[in-house]
């Protein structure tokens, strides 16, 4: 939760830049009219090697972490009682958990100022172009960009450098304009004769120029505006119970109220069933690392059994 009573410029970190700003009040920070997307990185079974590193990077990275999740039911049939301890009302609530199962998991890593009862406003000399949340809202974009064109290498030591200084130079950023204008004259002077290669290589280069320049331009607005600065990471991942091996099926109650709900807000079962990450539960988990750590201990005993028997060769 973001209090709205301070300066605060939040990005969320997407190729396209949308940004969202939350304001007191200011030119530009009404959320009215503004259309506001989330770049959402998916975890699943099938990527879960190739995602998992950079979760766990910008998780131990962020300052602080919100978390909400989807259950395949809520509880509805306990009332509420505003006079029972919150003790009971824990366990009551606990106990219709229960019953349902996690659907989905969603993480949003913030990462910047995030000092929000700190007394340096939105407007103080700290939160400009030299403020620290300043050049780690721009490191940690960096981080996110990977050009494999030809001017790859070119445009990420651009950046390196602009982060470095902790502002965009003048300069590199009119050789870019340049740059862009040569780049959009090559596309369009790419004949249907040539390659398809050569055609997607010069839109590829110019789409990569156009990136960095956006890139640019959102970090001299962050400076001019003087706002505390935020860059947010978003991961979700469906969650299935883990088939048993030994144990027979699961069973997984489903709510139809929670199912036509979780439907219109874009929930996708397909998904849940096929790209969900496998999950078991806290006891099943700690009686399964139990086993693990006991395998080295028989091993180790086997081999002293077979040290005692085993028969000799030779003389």
């Amino acid at each position: 939760m973001i209090r709205t009573d301070r300066s605060v410029c939040v990005r969320i970190n997407t190729p396209i830049g949308i940004r969202i700003e939350i304001g007191g009040g200011g030119e530009g920070e009404s959320w009215k009219g503004k259309q506001m997307t989330s770049d959402i990185t998916f975890i699943t079974r099938q990527n879960f090697t190739e995602v998992f590193p950079h979760f766990v990077r910008d998780l131990s990275e962020a300052n602080f972490t919100a978390v909400d999740l989807e259950f395949t039911g809520i509880d509805r049939e306990s009332n509420s009682d505003f006079l029972r301890l919150p003790e009971e009302a824990f366990l009551q609530k606990m106990a219709a958990a229960r019953l349902f199962s996690p659907l989905q998991i969603g993480f949003s890593m913030f990462r910047g100022d995030t000092d929000l009862e700190g007394n340096s406003g939105g407007n103080s000399p700290g939160a400009g172009v030299n403020s620290q949340s300043y050049r780690d809202a721009m490191g940690w974009e960096a981080k996110s960009f990977c050009p494999c064109g030809l001017m790859g290498p070119m445009l990420k030591q651009i950046i390196e450098s602009w982060v470095s200084k902790g502002q965009v130079d003048p300069n590199e950023l009119a050789e870019l304009e340049k740059r862009r204008r040569e780049a959009e004259n090559t596309c369009g002077s790419v004949a249907e004769s040539n390659s398809v290669y050569e055609r997607l290589r010069a839109h590829q280069t110019l789409n990569e120029i156009n990136t960095v320049i956006a890139m640019a331009q959102r970090w001299k607005g962050y400076a001019e505006r003087k706002k505390r600065h935020v860059a947010v990471r978003n991961y979700s991942c469906y969650l299935f119970p883990a088939p048993e091996k030994d144990e027979g099926d699961r069973t997984v109650t489903l709510s139809s109220e929670t199912a036509v709900f979780l439907l219109k807000n874009a929930m996708d079962l397909n998904r849940w069933v096929t790209e969900g990450l496998f999950f078991v539960s806290f006891d099943e988990y700690a009686k399964a690392q139990q086993g693990a750590l006991c395998i080295p201990f028989a091993a180790d005993r086997l081999i002293e059994q077979g040290e005692e028997w085993r028969p000799c060769i030779g003389g």
